[in-house]
C-alpha cells in the first residue's frame, strides 16, 4: 500500500530540504485542505508540480471537525496540552503574538472558545472565515488535528519542518504517565537529495528506482518490526548486526545511483518510535544501545550535521543505528497502536530541516 506523509502546519508545502526528503522516500505528500479551499487557494509551484504527478492528496477536516462524539477525544487531547508546563514553557512570559491565520473549518467551536478565553486565539477581523492563533498554539493544534486525520487515513503518517511538536511528544514522561516505546536513530546514513536539486529531478529518480526505494523502506519497515518483539539485550543486538548491514548494503546501492544521476545529496538522520498492539517493551532491555556503526565507509561532507546538532541533544555523533529507550505521552498509546504502521510518529532531521 502507498505510504503517505501528511504536512503541517500550512496547506501549501514549502520548497525546502524537508519536501525533498519526502518525496525520495515516500510515495505521497499531503496537507490539510478544508473543502471551501481545495480550488481556490493559492497553489506554490511546487504544489503545481506534485499534483500534475498525482502525488499530492488533499486530507479534508470538515467531516471530522464537525461531528462532536469523534472530537471529543481530540479536545481533551489539544487541551491536555495547552495546560501542560512543557507547552508553557514554550509558550514563554512575553505577550503572546496572535496572528496565524488557521481556518474556521479546521477549528471546532468549543477550541476557540476555549483559547478565546485565555487570550490565544480571536477573530480574524480581515477575513471572516478564519481565526488567529497565537504562533506556538497554531502548530500545536495543528499538529494534535493532523495526528488524527491521519489516523483515519491509510498508511498516513503526520510530519512537520518545525519542531516543537516532537518536543512536546517525546518530552521524559514519568513512568506513571507516559508509556515505553523502543526508539531506533539511524544516525547520518539516509542519503537526501540537497535542497538545488529541481523537485521534477527526485520524482524521475523515484520512479526509475522504485524497486531500490521500496527494498531500503522494507527493510527499514522489518527492522522496527523486530526491535518490537525483542526480549533481551542479545536479541536487540542480533537485530541491530542483521538489520544493519542489509540497511547498509542498501544505503550504498541508493546512494550510488544518486550519484550516478547527478543528485548531490548529504547524509540524513531519522528517530522513529516504535510500539504496536500486541506487545509491550521488555523492561529487561538497556536504556541505550549502540546496535551498528559504520565507521567512515557511510559519511557526509563537513556540516552535514542534524539541526542543533546530534539527534535531539543525546549526544549521538557516530554514523550508525542506535536504540533509546522511551516514554511517550499517554494520550497517544491508542492512536499509535490502531495503526497499520510499527511506529507512529517519524522525526527526521537533516542539514536544513527536521520531520
Amino acid at each position: 500500500m502507498a505510504q503517505t506523509v501528511l504536512y503541517y502546519p500550512t496547506i501549501n508545502i514549502p520548497d525546502s530540504q524537508w519536501l525533498r526528503q519526502a518525496l525520495l522516500y515516500y510515495d505521497n505528500v499531503a496537507s490539510i485542505v478544508p473543502e471551501k479551499l481545495s480550488d481556490v487557494f493559492p497553489v506554490s509551484n511546487e504544489l503545481r508540480v506534485l499534483k500534475s504527478k498525482d502525488i499530492f492528496r488533499e486530507v479534508k477536516p470538515d467531516d471530522f471537525i464537525k461531528h462532536y462524539k469523534t472530537t471529543q477525544e481530540f479536545e481533551q487531547d489539544f487541551r491536555a496540552i495547552i495546560e501542560s508546563q512543557e507547552f508553557q514553557w514554550y509558550l514563554g512570559r512575553e505577550d503572546a503574538i496572535v496572528d496565524a491565520q488557521i481556518h474556521e473549518d479546521k477549528v471546532t467551536l468549543s477550541i476557540l472558545g476555549y483559547l478565546q478565553d485565555k487570550g490565544l486565539a480571536r477573530l480574524d477581523p480581515s477575513r471572516m472565515d478564519w481565526y488567529l492563533f497565537e504562533r506556538k498554539t497554531a502548530l500545536v493544534y495543528m499538529s494534535v488535528l493532523a495526528e488524527y486525520l491521519a489516523g483515519i487515513e491509510d498508511s498516513t503518517i503526520p510530519a512537520t519542518d518545525k519542531r516543537i511538536y516532537h518536543d512536546l511528544l517525546f518530552a521524559k514522561k514519568q513512568q506513571s504517565n507516559g508509556f515505553k516505546c523502543s526508539q531506533l536513530i539511524f544516525n547520518h546514513i539516509l542519503p537526501v537529495p540537497r535542497i538545488d536539486v529541481p523537485i521534477e529531478k527526485i520524482i524521475e529518480f523515484r520512479e526509475k528506482h522504485a524497486l531500490e526505494l521500496i527494498t531500503l523502506r522494507r527493510t527499514i519497515d522489518e527492522f522496527q518490526k523486530a526491535v518490537i518483539s525483542v526480549e533481551s539485550e542479545r536479541e536487540l543486538l542480533d537485530a541491530g548486526i542483521h538489520y544493519g548491514e542489509e540497511l547498509r548494503k542498501k544505503v550504498l546501492i541508493l546512494d550510488e545511483e544518486l550519484q550516478n544521476n547527478k543528485i548531490s545529496s548529504f547524509w540524513h538522520s531519522l528517530k522513529v518510535c516504535a510500539q504496536d498492539l500486541k506487545t509491550v517493551v521488555s523492561e529487561s532491555l538497556p536504556e541505550s544501545l549502540t546496535l551498528a556503526t559504520y565507521g567512515g565507509s557511510i559519511g557526509g561532507p563537513p556540516g552535514a550535521m542534524l539541526a542543533g546538532g546530534g539527534v535531539m541533544g543525546l549526544g549521538i555523533a557516530e554514523k550508525g543505528i542506535s536504540y533509546k529507550a522511551a516514554r511517550i505521552d499517554a494520550r497517544y498509546q491508542q492512536r499509535i497502536q490502531v495503526r497499520e504502521h510499527p511506529f507512529g510518529y517519524v522525526y527526521s532531521a537533516g542539514k536544513e530541516g527536521i520531520i
